[in-house]
């Protein structure tokens, strides 16, 4: 065609258009729609690596900062050459032992030996900004969850396990971090993250902390060395170098002296009785960040919305949220909100931190231990507004009506001497409801259902109370057969949701996982069974109540209730 061409032209004495022609037609795409979406997708990559590089701009002076207060321990040189030595490691320890600060530490390290630290919230993320020209340290915190094992990251970590064993540049690095508390669960056994070459455990006998150790911190927050005995240096709590943070900001606290190093928790809810009392709007401020799942600043206050029905939604029960919470602090609800702001301003550095205009809380215990305060006053808000992750992990059924809870809230009379160190044990910042909240709890399960958190909802221990599940059974029974029907037995094809958001078990992740093999089989329907790749694959929500697999047996109560409806 294009000798033809060629000829014609020379013929016609014109130009060299459609030979032009010819050669465009040879290489253009064929897809037109199919090329958009490429170069779509492209400019979006680009966009999310471009953003990636703001972040860390961002945070990296905050890293810096709180790296001048760093204290590289006596086993520090073994964690320094155990990262070297492989592609991925994770940091595992009790809140507030230095778990992130370990990691962000040798990162930073590692930067200065021309390693690029890239900080992302998912696993799946290293697939896009990974680059194999350079050595790359990413880091993850919290991997598998805060408050408890969340699922979805498991089954993320499994599905994408070959890219932290083979980085594409061999020199790549992952540093992540998790709680001890999750990294014991019995789930993860199987997972590559337990591998004790890949495992720095801060609690162990070689990392723990020595008295050497402690004194040193103290000195490197300008505290007195000799503040603690030989003997209460000992017996500290493993949340140590986090209080000296916490104890060196804070004036307040040094009032308790060595026993906020025993006994933390206890001192910390006591400057909360006080600060409920005294300072309003500072509570009011650290309870709004609390159930706005630890984000706040004026901007979402102020919460203005762009007018779509999802967003005023949204923006409607953020209102409510609001106004109840402050009503409940005894602030007024018409508080401005450049107030509540300027609230948290004046507690940063002890409870909260701020990162560009938007608060977090200074550490995740403080989270925890807020919402144990308040929601031990106000456990009905709690169960309204709380993420269907902390209802999970932090709801308990007070099987023995003993109203431990009411003593612990109200410290005024608590003891503060070494001998009740222990109660750090015993106050395990979860929220016991009596039998007159379990209806508050039924119809806050029944929610988080209609929201497709299955797991959450029939992997709650708390169901295994035969009481509370006659009340969630109640709940059921003035559904609707259709409202039932659409929740529970109607299929739902598991790209509308079942696989894309985090919030959900991924059914397609959980073939990856083998101690979930089963578990996958059964919450597929059995026309989807033939094959994995051929087959439609759907769920119903009932699967999970008769899911073996799943940890609580309340199959036969709840599977009976929705039989006789």
């Amino acid at each position: 065609m294009f000798s033809i061409i060629q000829d014609l032209e020379k013929y016609l004495g014109t130009s060299t258009v459609y030979q032009d022609a010819v050669v465009e037609i040879g290489n253009c795409c064929m897809d037109p729609e199919q090329e958009y979406k490429d170069i779509k997708e492209l400019l979006d990559l680009n966009k999310q690596i471009k953003d990636i590089s703001v972040v860390y701009k961002r945070d990296s002076l905050r890293w810096e900062e709180d790296d001048k207060v760093f204290l590289e321990t006596h086993n520090f040189p073994e964690m320094l050459n155990q990262v070297r030595n492989q592609p991925y490691v994770t940091f595992v320890g009790a809140p507030g032992s230095g778990k992130t600060a370990t990691a962000r530490h040798i990162a930073l390290k590692l930067q200065k030996e021309g390693y690029e630290i890239c900080p992302v919230k998912e696993i799946n993320k290293i697939e896009d900004y990974c680059n194999r020209n350079i050595p790359q340290v990413f880091f993850i915190d919290d991997v598998l969850g805060i408050f408890g094992l969340n699922e979805h990251e498991l089954h993320m970590i499994n599905k994408y396990s070959e890219r932290l064993k083979e980085p594409i540049n061999p020199k790549t690095k992952t540093l992540m971090t998790c709680r001890e508390a999750v990294f014991k669960n019995e789930k993860i056994s199987e997972c590559i993250l337990v591998k004790p070459e890949n495992v720095v455990n801060l609690q162990s006998r070689e990392n723990s902390l020595n008295d050497d150790d402690k004194q040193n911190l103290l000195q490197k927050y300008k505290l007195d060395i000799n503040l603690l005995s030989s003997k209460n240096l000992a017996s500290s709590s493993r949340m140590f170098p986090f209080l000296c943070k916490l104890y060196s900001n804070k004036k307040e606290l040094k009032s308790y002296g060595p026993t906020f190093f025993l006994s933390p928790v206890p001192c910390i809810i006591k400057e909360m009785n006080s600060l409920k009392i005294h300072n309003k709007h500072q509570y009011a401020s650290l309870v709004l960040l609390m159930v706005n799942g630890n984000r706040l600043s004026e901007n979402i206050l102020n919460n203005e919305t762009d007018g779509t029905n999802e967003n005023q939604k949204r923006h409607n029960l953020f209102v409510e949220m609001k106004r109840n919470i402050l009503r409940k602090c005894k602030v007024s609800s018409t508080t401005e909100s450049f107030d509540l702001i300027d609230a948290l301003l004046q507690m940063e550095g002890t409870y909260t931190m701020k990162s560009d205009n938007e608060f977090t809380f200074i550490h995740d215990s403080m989270f925890e231990i807020i919402a144990y305060h308040f929601g031990n006053i106000f456990p009905e808000l709690i169960l309204k507004y709380a993420s269907s992750d902390y209802i999970a992990n932090y709801i308990k059924i007070d099987h023995n009506n003993s109203r431990k809870r009411k003593i612990e809230i109200n410290c005024e009379d608590y003891e503060f001497s070494e001998k009740n160190h222990e109660n750090d044990a015993i106050i395990d910042l979860c929220i016991y409801l009596d039998e007159s909240q379990f209806q508050l709890l039924a119809e806050r399960l029944f929610r988080d259902v209609q929201n497709g958190e299955y797991y959450n909802v029939f992997g709650n221990k708390a169901l295994k109370s035969s009481s509370l599940l006659q009340h969630f059974i109640a709940v059921l029974e003035k559904e609707s057969y259709d409202n039932l029907y659409r929740l529970l037995l109607s299929e739902a094809d598991d790209s509308n949701g079942w696989n894309s958001k985090p919030k959900n078990v991924s059914v397609q992740d959980m073939k990856n996982l083998p101690l979930k093999r089963n578990a996958n089989l059964c919450l597929m329907d059995e026309t989807s069974i033939c094959s994995w790749t051929s087959c439609r694959r759907c769920v119903r929500g009932i699967a999970w109540i008769m899911n073996p697999y799943v940890e609580n047996n309340v199959a036969c109560f709840v599977s009976v209730a929705i039989l006789v409806i």
